[in-house]
């Protein structure tokens, strides 16, 4: 039963400007499960978070509550609002990604698997050691076969795998690891599922990251997952510290994501389980997204199912325009969002001759913007595939618009910050071949191909790590490199940018950067780019650790580790970015580009209900105008080709759109500049 105490002030404030739909949320009972389908813009985020604050007012212990999101900007934002209403007990509450729980299951259990100490890799350090793999192969074509598509078919491969292991093997309640089971034991039909050769390439890319005491993040899932069935005191201690979960963006989990939650829950038994989302939002089939992931949920955990259907966003236009479209999706729950806002406008559509006038179009139409007073940074041009930036930027770039790409190369893996972090890694671990290999001749130090060769053949001769080896290196570029990292391993115990600092320095590194590019504004930027990473680190120094057993440079490496995008959407310029990219964002004006069949839809995508989601995504990030663009002819592979609008927009309500201007009007708009 609640508590009689009164409410905080700020927390009474919160609750009293809810509306019923998020108010029969936020106070439903402590005991239960909840489906909350929570349509765009109608404040989600605001109501879990207030959900946490009342568990806390209920007197729930905080240590209890466990939140996922998808996102650590998401979990940082909402623990700021947490912050704000409930103070320093915000901090004690699990408020985090499925990823970084992941990551504390096996820091906290995975000696039982003998991981006793790990780092996380990412992607780029995944094709390093398939290109590795594949060049041993004496039949390898790197035209036919690329390490990125090599390294996606390991991962599906790695996850089946796993898959299959925990349907045969069961729980194990002697507490002892079981033995290895091969993967052709457990998956008869392996020829089937993995294209040829792929379970040598993922031996070979187990083994390699097995000696450099690595992780990716497919591990993240699946170790925690195997800890947890075939050791049930472990999963028993976590279910008795868990008592509330609440889930965010719910439809967008995949397998091994349900099947971790359910486990901490005991099948939805032993803890409270909240999850929200929109299905009309699902758009990572491709992922590994279950589909029809919410009716599951609901029948699995008979939860309760709750809707939030008043939109905080869009104008009425913008709203009918997105209810209109996403009704033609056949597999959804169904809904309809209401508009809480009066004035509208009717949504836009611009036909062009061809994708240069159109980007040119779309210059003008952003000067007239900005000369009518509407700032940079409140202005969205969304696109369905990444290429279709290249000639929006050369316009803006032209016209002095300020403008930032998002979803290009992200900071953590721009290719400075990633040779820093390198540094970081092999002064935490001497045992990471991965960042010695990428380090080793950066700054340039002699060591060519050859050298390199003969070294890592000395450390496999010797058994030891390549760093290890260093010593006995004949290799003077070598034997330095090792000197080096032995007087920086000195400095891991200190804050991450003092650290980092002394990396810059004794490494040369950012000086290497500023001269050694023959493109020096690109030099120059990468040194900027060195000096945003100390700021970064010293800002993450003034934020409470999340694991206070981790060295604060252990802290920062994870956080690096499994951080997506640390870059801030702050900046006053023009936002460039996908689709999927823009999910969860909002822009007073936005504009979709490139509305032509086969681009949006993709021809390359089969599933034409995850196509409308992303129209859906699309039309639904725009609070005030949304402006709609496609070119009758449009340039591929260096000829122009004959397009076709959009199906899309012929589902479009005709009564909520204007336009459809000829080139040649587009023009005139332009003359007046």
């Amino acid at each position: 039963m609640p508590t009689k105490r009164p409410l905080h002030p700020d927390l009474q404030k919160a609750i009293d400007r809810l509306n019923p739909e998020q108010r029969a949320v936020v106070l439903a009972p402590l005991s239960g499960n909840m489906a909350v389908l929570a349509g765009a813009g109608t404040g989600k985020t605001s109501v879990l978070t207030l959900r946490i604050a009342w568990l806390l007012h209920n007197q729930v212990a905080p240590e209890s509550i466990l939140a996922l999101t998808f996102t650590k900007s998401a979990a940082a934002e909402m623990r700021e609002r947490l912050e704000k209403l409930v103070g320093d007990q915000a901090r004690k509450v699990k408020l985090t990604t499925f990823h970084s729980t992941g990551f504390q299951i096996i820091r906290t259990y995975g000696n039982r698997l003998g991981v006793s100490k790990f780092q996380c890799m990412d992607a780029e350090d995944g094709e390093a050691i398939i290109r590795r793999h594949l060049k041993t192969m004496p039949h390898w074509d790197k035209h036919l076969l690329k390490p990125y598509d090599r390294l996606q078919e390991v991962l599906v491969y790695k996850q089946r795998k796993h898959a299959q292991r925990r349907r045969m093997l069961g729980p194990n309640p002697g507490g002892q690891t079981p033995p290895e089971t091969t993967y052709q034991a457990l998956a008869p039909e392996a020829s089937e599922i993995a294209p040829f050769n792929t379970a040598d390439s993922y031996q070979a890319y187990e083994r390699e990251k097995a000696g450099s005491h690595l992780l990716d993040y497919t591990d993240l899932t699946v170790l925690p997952l195997r800890l947890l069935q075939e050791f049930p005191d472990c999963l028993q201690e976590m279910q008795t510290n868990l008592k509330y979960l609440l889930v965010d963006e719910f439809q967008d989990t995949d397998s091994e994501q349900m099947e971790l939650i359910r486990k901490l829950t005991g099948h939805w038994q032993t803890a409270s389980t909240m999850v929200v989302g929109d299905d009309d939002q699902s758009l990572y089939s491709w992922r590994g997204a279950v589909p029809g992931v919410f009716p599951l949920f609901i029948q699995e955990s008979q939860a309760q199912e709750l809707r939030l259907e008043e939109n905080y966003r869009c104008q009425p236009a913008i709203l009918d325009c997105a209810n209109h479209v996403i009704e033609n999706n056949q597999e959804r729950m169904g809904k309809t969002l209401r508009p809480n806002r009066g004035v509208t406008e009717a949504l836009e559509v611009r036909k062009f001759g061809n994708d240069t006038l159109e980007a040119q179009g779309l210059r003008d139409q952003i000067r007239l913007w900005l000369r009518a007073g509407v700032e940079p940074k409140d202005i969205a041009l969304l696109y369905r595939k990444s290429r279709f930036s290249a000639r929006l930027e050369n316009e803006l770039r032209k016209s002095g618009i300020p403008y930032r790409v998002f979803g290009g190369t992200e900071f953590f893996k721009r290719e400075e910050i990633k040779d820093a972090m390198a540094y970081v890694r092999l002064m935490l671990n001497p045992s990471d071949n991965q960042a010695f290999l990428r380090v080793v001749n950066r700054p340039k130090r002699g060591v060519g191909d050859k050298a390199l060769s003969q070294h890592m053949d000395l450390a496999e001769d010797w058994g030891v790590s390549y760093l290890e080896a260093c010593a006995g290196s004949k290799h003077k570029g070598v034997r330095d490199f090792g000197v080096l990292l032995k007087n920086l391993r000195e400095a891991a115990a200190l804050p991450p940018s003092q650290a980092l600092a002394r990396i810059l320095a004794e490494t040369g590194l950012k000086d290497w950067y500023q001269t050694s590019q023959t493109d020096l504004e690109k030099g120059e930027k990468q040194a900027e780019r060195l000096d945003t990473l100390l700021e970064e680190a010293t800002l993450f120094e003034n934020q409470p650790p999340e694991d206070p057993s981790l060295t604060p440079l252990q802290s920062y490496l994870t956080y690096a580790s499994l951080e997506s995008e640390a870059t801030s959407r702050s900046e006053n310029a023009v936002s460039l970015m996908t689709v999927h990219g823009a999910k969860g964002l909002e822009f007073p004006i936005v504009v979709v580009v490139a509305l032509e069949e086969g681009e949006f839809p993709s021809a390359r995508n089969v599933n034409e209900e995850e196509e409308r989601r992303l129209f859906y995504v699309a039309l639904t990030r725009g609070k005030d105008k949304v402006l709609l663009t496609y070119a009758e002819n449009r340039m591929s592979f260096g000829t122009y080709e004959r397009s076709w609008p959009s199906p899309f927009l012929r589902e479009l309500p005709k009564h909520r759109i204007k336009g459809d201007l000829s080139p040649k009007v587009v023009h005139k708009v332009a003359e007046l500049l």
